[in-house]
């Protein structure tokens, strides 16, 4: 290779980097942010106004709708002061019922 072109792949080389450098500079400085900054995201938005407008008619649609009741928890129910081998003798809710605390659910091994 002759000087210049040795000379013009060294300018090119220099250019690149600080153009590197350059952009690095600037994405750094913009991750940067002043308290003014950092206070004005934290603080609470300004309130705003809400208008609604309510006028009486008449449906216009219809629409049907089915609901299906399901379970909202379920819990294993475990007898006390009864042998490990006792037996259900008679089962006194029915299916639906409501139970609240106390309610007689079933004799085992024949007493309540």
């Amino acid at each position: 290779m002759t000087a210049t072109k040795t000379s013009k792949l060294w300018v090119i080389l220099l250019v690149v980097i600080l153009c590197a450098i350059t952009i690095g500079s600037l994405i750094l400085a913009m991750s940067f942010k002043t308290t003014a900054q950092k206070a004005a995201e934290a603080a609470a938005p300004p309130p705003s106004t809400v208008t609604a407008e309510v006028t009486k008619e008449r449906l216009r649609t219809v629409t049907d709708v089915i609901c299906t009741p399901g379970y909202s928890g379920t819990t294993n129910l475990q007898p006390r002061n009864i042998a490990p081998n006792g037996q259900y003798t008679n089962i006194d809710i029915v299916h639906g019922e409501v139970l609240r605390q106390g309610s007689h659910l079933a004799d085992i091994n024949g007493s309540l």
